[in-house]
């Protein structure tokens, strides 16, 4: 059983409480174009593992190549993912290829209003509270390091890197 979700990483970090000296608060850059990359991930239930990567939308074409990268790194056995009703979810681009993929992938949807009952919402406030929060980074490419280099001190296994955003600039 994997729990499947995916996140918006941008440059504009997310903000968070933090230790300071008494009387000076901590000042977070937050200027420019806030780029973005789209972080997917399924967090294994039984394990633990985290299979994670970055794609450059979050479109229904994203989500398919996301599920092909997970049954790579899964070759072998049926994936029941537990997930939310996002519309790349349910669309029909994903049912024809659910149908493509014979019966390696059972998918079992949440009650709507309920991200608490998806287990990787935790990992993912873990992985932006070390990697981002606070944090300002100047591309999307050391961006995307900073949230690997936490994924993969967790143990997670990289599907993917965007290496170009959708205007073609890093």
């Amino acid at each position: 059983m994997l729990f499947v979700d995916q996140s918006d990483v941008g440059l504009y970090p997310p903000i968070g409480s933090e230790w300071s000296t008494r009387g000076k608060q901590q000042k977070v850059r937050t200027k420019g174009k806030n780029r973005k990359v789209f972080l997917f991930g399924a967090l294994d239930a039984k394990t633990g593992g985290l299979y994670a990567g970055f794609w450059p939308r979050k479109n229904s074409d994203a989500f398919i190549e996301f599920l092909s990268d997970l049954l790579a790194a899964i070759p072998e056995g049926r994936l029941y993912l537990v997930l939310d009703n996002y519309g790349v979810h349910k669309s029909k681009k994903t049912r024809q290829f659910l149908a493509t993929a014979g019966q390696r992938i059972s998918m079992t949807f949440l009650p709507t209003y309920s991200p608490w009952l998806n287990r990787i919402e935790e990992t993912w406030r873990v992985v932006k509270g070390r990697a981002g929060r606070n944090q300002w980074r100047d591309s999307v490419h050391q961006l995307q390091d900073a949230y690997l280099d936490t994924m993969t001190a967790m143990g997670a296994t990289t599907l993917r890197r965007v290496h170009t955003l959708p205007d073609g600039k890093e």
